[in-house]
């Protein structure tokens, strides 16, 4: 038996919730019911209060965060696969920032967004309080998602940290997974953000700067310089 645990966010972490949680006994299956959207239940979606409490209080708790804008450029390169949901979002993000430049072109393809266009994207509706709700969870800001300001979690997971393998086992062990049971790197943006980054200008960078803002400063991590990308 489990300890029972709740975690909030990242593509990994739901892929090993489900295994713990019975509904898959691999972690290729869990990974593939990630990536379509189906498994684990939200905290909003059980049906009262009193429910959501006991959860709360009861369960292990921990929410796990990356650098903002290497998330953020991890996003984008998540958007290029090949999905129907990537494409449906892609396309979504293609067409606003053609009509940002006044091109009418739907032949755009999703395909060959740019970082550039995503950018103007999340500045334009990530710094707009009404404009946070078109932006998808994967994108809006750390603090949004997970609330650490807002709830008390037992771990915190740097996932830049030198020791997040470690850090991982020890919560697995912690809350009696089964020692085969590992982080599965389903991410295949795993590379050097900076040649990305220094595409966007420096405006756009400031703006995406100001988006997740919070997220550096409750997270401890140092804002980039612009500047400093472009050598």
């Amino acid at each position: 038996m489990y300890c029972p645990v709740w975690k909030s966010g990242s593509t990994s972490w739901r892929a090993v919730m489900l295994v713990l949680s019975g509904k898959f006994k691999t972690l290729d299956e869990a990974v593939k019911a990630v990536f379509g959207l189906r498994g684990l239940r939200t905290l909003k979606s059980y049906g009262n209060k009193s429910e959501i409490e006991f959860r709360l209080k009861n369960y292990t708790k921990f929410t796990s965060y990356r650098e903002p804008l290497n998330r953020f450029t991890a996003d984008y390169l998540m958007l290029r696969m090949k999905s129907r949901r990537h494409n449906e979002q892609a396309h979504k993000v293609v067409k606003y920032a053609n009509s940002v430049r006044g091109l009418l072109d739907r032949r755009h393809q999703w395909q060959k967004m740019s970082i550039r266009d995503f950018g103007t994207f999340v500045a334009r509706f990530g710094n707009s309080t009404t404009g946070l709700a078109r932006l998808d969870k994967q994108w809006i800001p750390q603090n949004l998602a997970c609330r650490p300001c807002h709830g008390h979690y037992d771990y915190y997971i740097d996932m830049e940290s030198p020791t997040v393998n470690d850090d991982i086992r020890y919560i697995l062990t912690t809350i009696g997974a089964p020692r085969w049971l590992e982080m599965p790197h389903v991410n295949p943006t795993r590379r050097d953000k900076n040649p990305y980054l220094s595409q966007l200008s420096e405006t756009m960078f400031n703006s995406l700067l100001s988006v997740y803002y919070n997220d550096y400063e409750i997270f401890g991590f140092t804002r980039p310089q612009w500047s400093r990308l472009q050598h």
